[in-house]
């Protein structure tokens, strides 16, 4: 089932509508795809799992050394610490390409 979304707006020229359709969400691998812009990288992956999941903070954090380099440090912290995703050595690797594998293993968390 698809959906669609219009946005209306008004400008000097008149008034606009634009709209699209939009693919279903209904399963965790689909909501994945559509939100890659080409690949899917471990960064974008933990914030759709963020999104969809119920993740809590942990009293105790895994130590990731590479936090800085991700776009959304706490959620990717959060993920880590409920052991939906890996640091592997303390390093996250935020701009890594995922695979089919790590996306159904991260949505069923």
């Amino acid at each position: 089932m698809n959906g669609r979304i219009s946005i209306s707006r008004n400008s000097r020229q008149g008034a606009r509508t634009s709209s699209w359709t939009v693919p279903s969400l209904h399963s965790p691998a689909r909501l994945a795809v559509a939100l890659a812009d080409g690949a899917l990288t471990r960064d974008k992956l933990a914030r759709s799992a963020f999104i969809m999941g119920e993740f809590e903070n942990q009293e105790e954090n895994e130590e990731i050394l590479s936090l800085n380099l991700c776009s959304n440090s706490q959620i990717v912290q959060i993920i880590c610490d409920n052991n939906a995703f890996t640091a592997k050595e303390g390093i996250f690797n935020p701009e890594e390409t995922v695979t089919n594998a790590e996306i159904f293993f991260v949505m069923k968390k």
